[in-house]
């Protein structure tokens, strides 16, 4: 399994942004994101830390090597439900509780 590629578009997905949106965020090109989350190719290090910056996550989590991510809080899961059609609860529970703030 490609933790990265895998934790990469689950985070991504969870904030409620685009790939072009994270993109914008990490300074890379929509394509570029398609194919970091596609598993296709890996980052260069100072795009893994922009992109986990505009995430608001740590490396270590988009690496696989810290299992929680920087939990979502409140305010973020409402943002979410407000200006994405898709809900948030498609994820599994476990998945889901990894980015919520207990």
């Amino acid at each position: 399994m490609n933790k990265f590629k895998d934790r990469l578009k689950t985070a991504r997905k969870l904030r409620g942004m685009t790939q072009k949106e994270l993109a914008q965020k990490a300074g890379i090109t929509q394509a570029q994101a398609s194919i970091y989350e596609s598993g296709k190719r890996k980052p260069s290090l100072d795009v893994l830390v922009r992109l986990a910056d505009g995430l608001g996550i740590r490396v270590d989590h988009l690496l696989g090597r810290q299992e929680s991510a920087r939990p979502l809080k409140l305010k973020d899961l409402v943002h979410v439900a407000k200006t994405r059609s898709y809900s948030i609860l498609q994820n599994s529970p476990q998945t889901v509780q990894l980015y919520i703030e207990q």
